[in-house]
């Protein structure tokens, strides 16, 4: 199965110099591009995914109290692969995902200033990397255990930070999310429990690649109790 897809945004918006805002799409006049390909095969469901982000942070800049037009964009590839194994007991799912500027996904990132035209303030922009990758395993039926694992790395920019950086949790290096779960079905009846201890390490942005460095970890830990019944 082959999909594709032409995108524009509505609720869901990427960052920049004024927030949030579906601005940056409007004035690039390039719609967000998505094309991806999944095979299915008994029990196996693999695919992969391309995606294109081209925005215009601005339209025009001030130098020395004088405005200019400015003509920016900056423009993101992202990729993602797929797999997912299913038996009568198994199920074992997996993505990774290379992401650039996907902070209209809720996702960490966005883009930084690495060059600036002082004669009109026009400015070029690199986006951030991010490696983010999960597995997902649950066995059995009535009596049901599982395990996910999560992992995110904010991979820099990859030239000098020279100015502004425009997105979210810039300054976060990387996360590991570990759940463990366990339910009991029967019927129409489900009862769970979900621990989930994940640890996040905040740093600070080195300007010379955009990675981040003097890292601090920071702990949370949740528990989920759930009861459905399904009609």
């Amino acid at each position: 199965m082959v999909t594709c897809a032409a995108i524009w945004q509505s609720q869901y918006n990427s960052a920049g110099p004024i927030g949030k805002s579906h601005t940056y799409l409007k004035n690039s006049c390039i719609p967000e591009f998505y094309a991806g390909v999944d095979y299915k095969k008994t029990r196996w469901q693999a695919g992969a995914g391309v995606e294109l982000l081209s925005l215009k942070p601005r339209t025009q800049a001030e130098v020395d109290g004088l405005t200019y037009k400015v003509n920016e964009r900056v423009t993101s590839i992202s990729a993602e692969a797929h797999a997912k194994y299913s038996s009568n007991n198994w199920m074992v799912s997996g993505k990774t995902v290379y992401a650039s500027n996907l902070t209209h996904c809720s996702m960490p990132g966005g883009y930084a200033v690495t060059e600036v035209n002082p004669l009109n303030g026009e400015q070029s922009y690199s986006p951030f990397h991010h490696s983010m990758s999960w597995i997902n395993v649950t066995y059995g039926k009535r009596w049901q255990p599982g395990l996910f694992v999560g992992y995110l790395k904010n991979l820099g920019v990859g030239k000098e930070v020279t100015g502004t950086t425009y997105g979210t949790n810039t300054n976060l290096d990387q996360v590991l999310n570990i759940s463990g779960q366990l339910s009991y079905n029967i019927s129409v009846l489900k009862i769970g429990l979900e621990l989930t201890p994940c640890w996040a390490w905040y740093g600070t942005i080195d300007n010379r690649d955009g990675k981040i460095r003097d890292t601090h970890s920071v702990a949370n830990f949740r528990a989920l109790g759930v009861i459905m019944y399904m009609f």
